[in-house]
């Protein structure tokens, strides 16, 4: 699976999310779900939940 957030400076299981990233290696399904909105999450923190695959952005 590809890696579209990286690390960020405070917390293991906190990232941020990477709009280059995303672009380069999500699915063509995810990227037309989520293309408007990859302005807005680029470089916000994204929290994981006992190393879950899903993260939750807490201020969007």
């Amino acid at each position: 699976m590809a890696r579209i957030f990286e690390p960020a400076q405070d917390r293991a299981i906190t990232r941020k999310f990477s709009k280059e990233k995303f672009l380069k290696n999500a699915q063509r399904g995810i990227k037309q779900n989520l293309g408007n909105h990859t302005d807005t999450l680029d470089g916000m923190q994204v929290n994981f939940a006992d190393d879950s695959f899903y993260g939750i952005v807490e201020s969007y």
